[in-house]
């Protein structure tokens, strides 16, 4: 995105959590890689790869963007068994965020829309698992 001009408040607000978030893992976390950090991991050399190989940034983002994406897949399980541990607050923050992003994004590019848009599509997914989920399981055990 800093190749393309297009790096925004959020993204940063991201780089910044992702820091804070991998420090914390470094001292607290369970040692060794899942399957998942190596893709993550692969997924965002790959980006880099095309990025050079075919002189387009626009590589690097749409892999970053997709390994975002994939590895917001173990939150979303451990949401859906268990939404009681998310607090459902700071997400309607995350998700608050989210639209006033998109609403804010410059240009329809790639570079300026992907970040945002596919933040908006995982906090949105969250916010279905946290509020509809809860009430659709009630209404079915009633059922």
């Amino acid at each position: 995105m800093l190749a393309k001009h297009s790096v925004n408040g959020q993204i940063l607000g991201a780089f910044a959590g992702s820091c804070v978030t991998v420090g914390l893992a470094l001292k607290y976390g369970a040692p060794g890689w899942t399957w998942l950090d190596k893709v993550s991991l692969g997924g965002g050399l790959l980006g880099i790869i095309l990025w050079k190989v075919f002189d387009d940034a626009n590589f690097g983002i749409v892999a970053s963007m997709s390994v975002i994406t994939l590895g917001s897949f173990p939150t979303f399980v451990s949401a859906w068994k268990n939404p009681a541990n998310e607090d459902r607050l700071a997400w309607t923050i995350f998700f608050s965020s989210c639209v006033c992003a998109v609403i804010a994004i410059p240009g329809w590019t790639l570079a300026h829309a992907l970040q945002p848009i596919t933040y908006l599509a995982i906090e949105f997914t969250m916010i279905l698992i946290l509020y509809v989920r809860p009430v659709f399981m009630a209404r079915t055990r009633v059922a």
